[in-house]
């Protein structure tokens, strides 16, 4: 299983060796599962969906609060920066990337149980991170385990470069580097941008499998 952390989780699922693709567009929109009833705002319109608490969003709204910036200001930095100053020793941006892993953790957790899956790769600009973030997912899905035998799943970071769509706005494209000329084109924020995150997700961990 692929999960994608970009602006909003995207996850893809290979089951009996095929991409599994479902009845409907949306499926794998595993991203606006309900973690917290009180939590924050999630573009979809609803509170305390999965994105809204581990995706680049939730990462960037963080680190503002931890430096004292104002959060989705023009200043705002992106969450491939944030990255690279926690991979520098910065406290604000190590706190900031921790405490979204732990959220992407338990989000983890809840696939492991429902679908008991093999391996789950993690794909986004947290995954050169993998060092700091890598820790306390482990220890996160571990610690929280109902069903002992579910420990053997694998959680690893993937190994293809992130997709990189534009944040805000409409009708922006996406292309995938490993998937020759193929483009999706992004909806408005929204419960339609999921469709988008659901094929990008689907076509990394098409590539990751494909590679040697």
């Amino acid at each position: 299983m692929y999960v994608l952390v970009v602006e909003g989780i995207g996850t893809g699922l290979i089951l009996e060796g095929r991409l599994y693709r479902g009845s409907r567009i949306g499926t794998g929109g595993f991203g606006h599962m309900l973690m917290d009833l009180d939590g924050p705002p999630c573009i979809c319109g609803g509170y305390g969906c999965w994105e809204a608490l581990a995706s680049e969003r939730a990462l960037r709204r963080r680190y503002a609060e931890l430096t004292g910036q104002p959060a989705l200001s023009e200043r705002e930095p992106e969450a491939a920066d944030i990255v690279k100053a926690a991979l520098r020793g910065s406290r604000p941006a190590i706190d900031a990337l921790t405490q979204t892993a732990k959220y992407l953790g338990l989000g983890i957790l809840s696939l492991i149980h429902g679908l008991s899956p093999q391996t789950i790769v993690v794909g986004g600009n947290i995954a050169p991170a993998w060092n700091i973030v890598g820790p306390v997912i482990r220890e996160t899905v571990h610690s929280r385990f109902h069903i002992p035998s579910l420990a053997t799943v694998e959680i690893i970071p993937s190994s293809v470069p992130t997709p990189q769509p534009s944040r805000g706005g409409g009708g922006s494209v996406v292309e995938h580097p490993g998937a020759g000329s193929r483009r999706f084109r992004r909806p408005p924020p929204g419960c339609r941008g999921n469709q988008t995150l659901v094929r990008s997700a689907r076509l990394q961990i098409v590539t990751e499998i494909a590679r040697p």
